[in-house]
Protein backbone atom coordinates (compact mmCIF):
# COMPACT_ATOMS: atom_id res chain seq x y z
CA UNK A 1 0.00 0.00 0.00
CA UNK A 2 1.30 3.48 -1.01
CA UNK A 3 2.07 6.12 2.03
CA UNK A 4 0.28 8.74 -0.21
CA UNK A 5 -3.19 7.83 0.96
CA UNK A 6 -2.49 8.15 5.06
CA UNK A 7 -0.49 11.07 4.34
CA UNK A 8 -3.51 12.45 3.06
CA UNK A 9 -5.38 11.74 5.78
CA UNK A 10 -2.76 13.39 8.17
CA UNK A 11 -3.08 16.22 6.16
CA UNK A 12 -6.65 17.01 6.71
CA UNK A 13 -6.61 16.24 10.18
CA UNK A 14 -3.97 18.32 10.95
CA UNK A 15 -5.20 21.28 8.71
CA UNK A 16 -2.44 21.40 6.01
CA UNK A 17 -5.40 20.78 3.99
CA UNK A 18 -8.53 23.05 4.93
CA UNK A 19 -11.58 20.44 3.45
CA UNK A 20 -15.19 20.50 4.88
CA UNK A 21 -14.55 16.86 5.95
CA UNK A 22 -14.12 18.28 9.68
CA UNK A 23 -13.89 21.66 9.25
CA UNK A 24 -17.65 21.81 8.56
CA UNK A 25 -19.01 19.80 12.14
CA UNK A 26 -19.51 22.99 14.18
CA UNK A 27 -19.65 21.17 17.39
CA UNK A 28 -15.79 21.39 18.23
CA UNK A 29 -15.92 18.63 20.83
CA UNK A 30 -17.94 16.28 17.64
CA UNK A 31 -15.38 17.81 15.56
CA UNK A 32 -12.42 16.80 17.76
CA UNK A 33 -13.84 13.21 18.45
CA UNK A 34 -13.63 12.81 14.94
CA UNK A 35 -10.50 14.05 14.32
CA UNK A 36 -8.76 11.68 17.20
CA UNK A 37 -10.73 8.98 15.56
CA UNK A 38 -9.15 9.34 12.47
CA UNK A 39 -5.96 10.12 13.65
CA UNK A 40 -5.83 6.95 15.50
CA UNK A 41 -7.27 5.00 12.28
CA UNK A 42 -4.16 6.47 10.17
CA UNK A 43 -1.74 5.61 12.47
CA UNK A 44 -3.51 1.95 12.63
CA UNK A 45 -3.06 2.05 8.90
CA UNK A 46 0.83 3.03 9.15
CA UNK A 47 1.81 0.30 11.57
CA UNK A 48 -0.39 -2.74 10.24
CA UNK A 49 -0.53 -1.78 6.23
CA UNK A 50 1.32 -4.83 5.33
CA UNK A 51 -2.04 -6.89 6.39
CA UNK A 52 -3.89 -5.38 4.03
CA UNK A 53 -4.03 -7.08 0.79
CA UNK A 54 -6.54 -4.54 -0.94
CA UNK A 55 -8.71 -1.52 -0.60
CA UNK A 56 -11.79 -3.49 0.23
CA UNK A 57 -10.18 -5.19 3.46
CA UNK A 58 -9.37 -1.34 4.78
CA UNK A 59 -12.99 -0.40 4.05
CA UNK A 60 -14.45 -2.93 6.19
CA UNK A 61 -12.40 -1.53 8.89
CA UNK A 62 -13.28 1.48 8.32
CA UNK A 63 -16.52 0.71 8.85
CA UNK A 64 -15.98 -1.03 11.98
CA UNK A 65 -13.96 1.35 13.26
Amino acid sequence: MQYHFIYLIDRRIVGVAHVEDFESITDAAKRATCEKRALHFAKMLLKERRKFEDISEIVLVIRQF
